[in-house]
């Protein structure tokens, strides 16, 4: 007669701990992919205010995955911000953080992010190789937003090799997604870089056209 009520008292407990997000990584709170696409676009559009509250968030964050979110974030803020040698610390950190809590998608988020800091500092070869270490991933996990961002780096890469065809593939594949998201910030920048690709081809009335629809872009969303 005993049995049944401790069995289940303890599955009360084990119900009320999974609420309250005690169990370990798999009741840890962690940031949803609307959240992340929010500070992204924060931190491209406004990366010093979004350095500042990312790094005051950051010291109330233990849990692994979230950090690990968290950091890509704020090397994307210091990417923007032209810190270059900071960023490449907070990478690895996101790193080590994302493969504790076993998360694919931030591990390929820091390739990401590398192929960036490559593509500035004019290693366009090495930045090719871990975009495409990104690319893969977004893809097998189904990232869309991720692959799309991917996608357009992959483009301005090889559009700074002069390897046209493969470049406009790839710009066409991350407009395509974002279109199909509704995503219109990213969408202004994506139309903005082929508005650069055709101005590297000298294609001067195609390129003015993508740069007013990256222009109407920015303005539906006030940036």
């Amino acid at each position: 007669m005993v049995r049944p009520v401790r069995l289940a008292r303890v599955r009360g407990v084990a119900v009320a701990l999974l609420a309250l997000g005690l169990t370990g990584p798999a009741g840890a709170e962690r940031l949803s992919e609307p959240e992340l696409a929010r500070l992204e676009r924060e931190a491209e559009s406004r990366p010093r205010p979004a350095l500042e509250s990312l790094t005051a968030r950051l010291k109330g964050v233990s849990e692994p995955g979230e950090r690990a979110q968290l950091l890509n974030v704020r090397a994307g803020a210091l990417i923007y911000l032209s810190e270059l040698d900071e960023a490449r610390g907070v990478l690895a950190e996101a790193e080590e953080a994302a493969r504790r809590a076993s998360m694919p998608l931030e591990v390929a988020t820091t390739s990401l992010h590398r192929a960036t800091i490559l593509f500035r500092t004019s290693d366009y070869g090495e930045a090719y190789v871990e975009v495409s270490r990104a690319i893969q991933a977004f893809g097998e996990l189904g990232a869309k937003r991720r692959l799309a961002r991917a996608s357009s780096r992959a483009f301005t890469i090889l559009t700074q090799l002069g390897d046209y065809e493969r470049a406009l593939a790839f710009g066409e594949r991350a407009l395509a997604l974002a279109e199909e998201a509704g995503d219109s910030f990213s969408r202004g920048a994506y139309l903005s870089n082929m508005a650069y690709f055709h101005y590297r081809k000298q294609e001067y009335d195609r390129m003015l056209d993508y740069a007013k629809r990256a222009l109407a872009a920015y303005e539906a969303v006030g940036e």
